[in-house]
Protein backbone atom coordinates (compact mmCIF):
# COMPACT_ATOMS: atom_id res chain seq x y z
CA UNK A 1 0.00 0.00 0.00
CA UNK A 2 1.06 3.55 -0.80
CA UNK A 3 0.74 5.92 2.28
CA UNK A 4 -0.13 9.11 1.87
CA UNK A 5 -0.53 12.24 3.85
CA UNK A 6 -3.92 13.35 4.74
CA UNK A 7 -6.51 14.49 1.99
CA UNK A 8 -8.30 17.87 2.69
CA UNK A 9 -9.72 21.21 1.63
CA UNK A 10 -7.43 24.15 0.54
CA UNK A 11 -7.96 27.39 1.98
CA UNK A 12 -9.59 29.93 -0.26
CA UNK A 13 -8.94 33.22 2.28
CA UNK A 14 -5.71 34.47 3.77
CA UNK A 15 -5.67 33.99 7.57
CA UNK A 16 -5.54 37.65 7.94
CA UNK A 17 -8.22 38.57 5.36
CA UNK A 18 -10.21 35.66 7.68
CA UNK A 19 -9.38 36.91 10.83
CA UNK A 20 -10.68 40.45 9.63
CA UNK A 21 -14.17 38.92 8.53
CA UNK A 22 -14.61 37.44 12.41
CA UNK A 23 -13.24 41.25 13.86
CA UNK A 24 -10.34 39.39 15.07
CA UNK A 25 -7.45 41.21 15.45
CA UNK A 26 -3.80 39.36 13.67
CA UNK A 27 -2.04 38.94 16.76
CA UNK A 28 -5.00 37.47 19.47
CA UNK A 29 -4.82 33.79 20.20
CA UNK A 30 -7.78 32.43 18.34
CA UNK A 31 -9.39 29.04 19.16
CA UNK A 32 -12.05 27.37 16.94
CA UNK A 33 -14.72 25.27 18.26
CA UNK A 34 -16.21 23.06 15.81
CA UNK A 35 -18.05 19.72 15.56
CA UNK A 36 -17.12 19.72 11.66
CA UNK A 37 -20.07 21.27 10.54
CA UNK A 38 -22.31 19.96 12.39
CA UNK A 39 -24.89 22.75 13.74
CA UNK A 40 -24.47 22.10 17.48
CA UNK A 41 -24.98 24.68 20.84
CA UNK A 42 -24.14 22.71 23.64
CA UNK A 43 -21.18 24.95 25.10
CA UNK A 44 -20.93 26.31 28.05
CA UNK A 45 -20.13 29.74 27.64
CA UNK A 46 -19.34 30.96 30.87
CA UNK A 47 -15.65 29.38 31.20
CA UNK A 48 -14.98 30.98 27.63
CA UNK A 49 -15.58 34.49 29.07
CA UNK A 50 -13.41 33.96 31.55
CA UNK A 51 -10.77 33.75 29.29
CA UNK A 52 -10.68 37.25 27.88
CA UNK A 53 -7.34 37.24 26.40
CA UNK A 54 -8.02 34.27 23.75
CA UNK A 55 -10.59 34.96 21.16
CA UNK A 56 -13.20 31.76 20.48
CA UNK A 57 -15.18 31.14 17.37
CA UNK A 58 -18.29 28.38 17.68
CA UNK A 59 -18.83 27.65 14.29
CA UNK A 60 -22.46 26.14 14.05
CA UNK A 61 -22.89 27.16 17.81
CA UNK A 62 -26.12 29.02 17.19
CA UNK A 63 -28.58 30.09 14.29
CA UNK A 64 -27.66 33.48 13.78
CA UNK A 65 -23.96 35.60 13.97
CA UNK A 66 -23.20 37.46 16.92
CA UNK A 67 -20.49 38.30 19.19
CA UNK A 68 -20.46 38.02 22.87
CA UNK A 69 -17.32 39.66 24.39
CA UNK A 70 -14.63 37.00 23.36
CA UNK A 71 -16.55 34.74 21.66
CA UNK A 72 -18.37 34.75 18.08
CA UNK A 73 -21.29 32.44 17.30
CA UNK A 74 -21.76 31.67 14.07
CA UNK A 75 -24.37 29.75 12.05
CA UNK A 76 -24.28 26.28 10.54
CA UNK A 77 -24.27 28.17 6.96
CA UNK A 78 -22.48 30.93 8.09
CA UNK A 79 -21.19 32.14 4.94
CA UNK A 80 -17.36 31.48 6.42
CA UNK A 81 -15.70 28.50 4.45
CA UNK A 82 -14.28 26.25 6.80
CA UNK A 83 -11.03 25.50 6.12
CA UNK A 84 -10.72 29.25 6.21
CA UNK A 85 -11.54 29.35 9.72
CA UNK A 86 -9.19 26.76 10.76
CA UNK A 87 -6.48 28.34 8.50
CA UNK A 88 -6.85 31.68 10.89
CA UNK A 89 -6.82 29.65 14.37
CA UNK A 90 -4.16 28.84 16.99
CA UNK A 91 -5.81 25.92 17.78
CA UNK A 92 -9.02 23.72 17.40
CA UNK A 93 -10.88 21.62 19.66
CA UNK A 94 -13.68 19.78 18.26
CA UNK A 95 -15.21 16.07 17.68
CA UNK A 96 -12.40 13.95 16.21
CA UNK A 97 -13.50 13.02 12.46
CA UNK A 98 -11.29 13.01 9.08
CA UNK A 99 -12.11 16.38 7.63
CA UNK A 100 -11.29 18.37 10.53
CA UNK A 101 -8.41 16.26 11.42
CA UNK A 102 -7.12 17.04 7.63
CA UNK A 103 -7.93 20.16 7.57
CA UNK A 104 -6.07 21.67 10.87
CA UNK A 105 -3.03 19.31 9.80
CA UNK A 106 -2.95 21.10 6.58
CA UNK A 107 -2.97 24.27 8.51
CA UNK A 108 -0.62 23.59 10.82
CA UNK A 109 -2.71 24.66 13.64
CA UNK A 110 -2.78 22.37 16.72
CA UNK A 111 -6.06 20.09 17.46
CA UNK A 112 -7.59 19.50 20.64
CA UNK A 113 -9.81 16.85 19.79
CA UNK A 114 -12.51 14.98 21.40
CA UNK A 115 -12.79 11.24 20.89
CA UNK A 116 -16.13 9.59 20.06
CA UNK A 117 -17.16 6.19 20.93
CA UNK A 118 -18.81 4.22 18.88
CA UNK A 119 -17.09 5.39 15.62
CA UNK A 120 -14.78 2.97 14.29
CA UNK A 121 -12.15 5.20 12.87
CA UNK A 122 -12.26 7.27 16.36
CA UNK A 123 -9.34 5.59 17.34
CA UNK A 124 -7.30 5.32 14.39
CA UNK A 125 -7.34 8.94 14.16
CA UNK A 126 -6.84 9.80 18.05
CA UNK A 127 -3.92 7.33 17.43
CA UNK A 128 -2.77 9.18 14.47
CA UNK A 129 -2.82 12.97 15.88
CA UNK A 130 -0.88 11.76 19.01
CA UNK A 131 1.52 10.00 16.81
CA UNK A 132 1.89 12.60 13.78
CA UNK A 133 0.39 15.98 14.52
CA UNK A 134 -0.08 18.41 16.72
CA UNK A 135 -3.14 17.26 18.99
CA UNK A 136 -4.42 17.67 22.89
CA UNK A 137 -7.08 14.74 23.53
CA UNK A 138 -10.09 16.16 25.50
CA UNK A 139 -12.67 14.11 27.15
CA UNK A 140 -16.03 14.31 26.06
CA UNK A 141 -17.13 15.46 29.19
CA UNK A 142 -14.60 18.24 29.28
CA UNK A 143 -16.66 19.60 26.19
CA UNK A 144 -20.08 19.75 27.87
CA UNK A 145 -19.11 21.06 30.86
CA UNK A 146 -16.26 23.78 29.80
CA UNK A 147 -13.59 21.79 31.78
CA UNK A 148 -11.35 21.85 28.40
CA UNK A 149 -10.73 25.59 28.61
CA UNK A 150 -8.59 25.11 31.20
CA UNK A 151 -6.46 23.17 28.59
CA UNK A 152 -6.50 26.24 26.05
CA UNK A 153 -2.99 27.16 27.31
CA UNK A 154 -1.59 23.51 26.88
CA UNK A 155 -3.25 24.01 23.23
CA UNK A 156 -1.97 27.19 21.96
CA UNK A 157 1.69 26.29 23.22
CA UNK A 158 1.92 23.21 20.65
CA UNK A 159 1.95 26.17 18.28
CA UNK A 160 1.20 26.91 14.97
CA UNK A 161 3.78 24.87 13.11
CA UNK A 162 5.21 26.09 9.38
CA UNK A 163 6.21 22.24 8.61
CA UNK A 164 2.89 21.31 6.31
CA UNK A 165 2.52 17.76 5.52
CA UNK A 166 2.54 17.52 1.98
CA UNK A 167 -1.16 17.52 0.07
CA UNK A 168 -2.47 13.48 0.56
CA UNK A 169 -4.70 14.32 -2.67
CA UNK A 170 -1.99 15.29 -4.90
CA UNK A 171 0.19 12.22 -3.21
CA UNK A 172 -2.67 10.06 -4.52
CA UNK A 173 -2.51 11.33 -7.75
CA UNK A 174 1.32 10.93 -8.07
CA UNK A 175 1.19 7.72 -6.79
CA UNK A 176 -1.45 6.58 -9.10
CA UNK A 177 0.23 8.23 -12.59
CA UNK A 178 3.44 6.39 -11.33
CA UNK A 179 1.71 3.00 -11.46
CA UNK A 180 -0.71 4.15 -14.22
CA UNK A 181 1.56 6.68 -16.61
CA UNK A 182 -1.48 8.72 -19.04
CA UNK A 183 -0.56 7.58 -21.80
CA UNK A 184 -0.41 4.15 -20.98
CA UNK A 185 -4.68 4.36 -19.66
CA UNK A 186 -5.33 5.44 -22.92
CA UNK A 187 -2.83 3.07 -24.98
CA UNK A 188 -1.01 5.54 -26.40
CA UNK A 189 2.09 4.77 -24.15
Amino acid sequence: AVHIGPVGRSPRAGRAATRAALGVPARRPLVLVTMGGVPHGGFALMPLLAQPQVQFVLAGGGPARQRIDNVVVLPHRSGLYHPDLVAAADGVVGKLGYSTLAEATRAGVPYGFIPRAGFRESPVLARWVTERARGLRIPPQALASGAWVRRVPELLALGRTSERLTDGAAEAADAILARFPLGAARGTD
